[in-house]
């Protein structure tokens, strides 16, 4: 092990260099993302006194667990500032600036005021790093090259801040798992003409329905929430399209992180309001 964590530390000491040769080398390409550069080098900092660090323990058996977690640290960091920022920020195509440029007036209108900077990558599917070494400030969305020429896809845009939203404020996801919790008991204590054996097997089942909805879904459910707050129809919309465009049954949880379609398609029509509800195109598109 000694012999590998100094040849890593070699490895760290060029991959240092690059990087910043390549935080400087932004300053000038990218001044509009001077914010974004500026926590970035902060970080920089950060690591390379960990680096420091770590190069003067490696050999001290004394500090072996600590080198080792200093190493998966400035790994992970390494990982995250290349495959994300680093490789975005050399790659932003005029689609992503104009797009970037809607993302942070939407914040304004938003009151997402912790969002100093963002980056859009139009090259992968809708998603988003809400979170950077425990900064909320320069999140990254993702989106696929034809996202700007699609109704159905855009609004989906709005899930991603859900999760900037959710990332910030993190009692969120847990708020709703105690109320998840609080729901399963109350349906589990209901009185009924069961036998013992009968309710054993009842509470088995809502058990296992419980189980389902870890804090990760929980978080899903409520970025779909906060974008059908925000959109509107058009987001109950995003999620009829999801439903029948993926051909899979709706009724059944098919992925651990998600929640079902349908439950997806009720909590975002549930947040729609009377007179949205009524619109015939809202009903038309609730109804398939």
């Amino acid at each position: 092990m000694p012999a590998y964590r100094a040849g890593k530390a070699q490895d760290l000491d060029r991959i240092s260099d690059w990087l910043q040769s390549e935080l400087s080398a932004l300053r000038i390409a990218r001044p509009e993302h001077q914010v974004m550069l500026t926590h970035l080098a902060a970080e920089f900092e950060k690591v390379e006194r960990e680096l420091g660090l770590f190069a003067a323990i490696l050999d001290d058996p004394a500090f072996e667990r600590r080198a080792n977690v200093l190493l998966r640290g400035i790994t992970r960091y390494v990982i995250t500032t290349t495959n994300h920022y680093l490789a975005g920020l050399r790659r932003q195509s005029a689609e992503d600036q104009h797009l970037r440029r809607v993302l942070l007036n939407a914040t304004r209108r938003l009151r997402l005021d912790w969002i100093e900077d963002l980056m859009v990558c139009l090259y992968r599917e809708l998603g988003v790093l809400a979170e950077y070494r425990e900064l909320h400030s320069i999140p990254v969305f993702y989106g696929p090259p034809h996202l700007l020429e699609t109704i159905f896809e855009l609004a989906g845009l709005y899930h991603e801040f859900g999760h900037s939203v959710s990332a910030k404020h993190r009692p969120i996801g847990s708020d709703l798992a105690v109320f998840i919790r609080r729901h399963f008991k109350d349906v589990k204590d209901r009185p009924g003409p069961l036998t013992p054996e009968q309710k054993e097997t009842r509470d088995k089942t809502i058990d296992q329905f419980a189980e389902c909805w870890t804090e990760a879904v929980l978080t899903e459910m409520f970025c779909d929430i906060f974008a059908a707050y925000t959109c509107g129809t058009a987001y109950v919309a995003v999620m009829v399209d999801l439903g029948i465009s993926r051909g899979k049954d709706p009724f059944v949880q098919t992925t651990p992180s998600y929640p079902p379609t349908c439950a997806r398609v009720n909590a975002s029509w549930n947040v729609l309001l009377p007179d949205q509800q009524r619109s015939p195109t809202a009903q038309k598109i609730y109804a398939e």
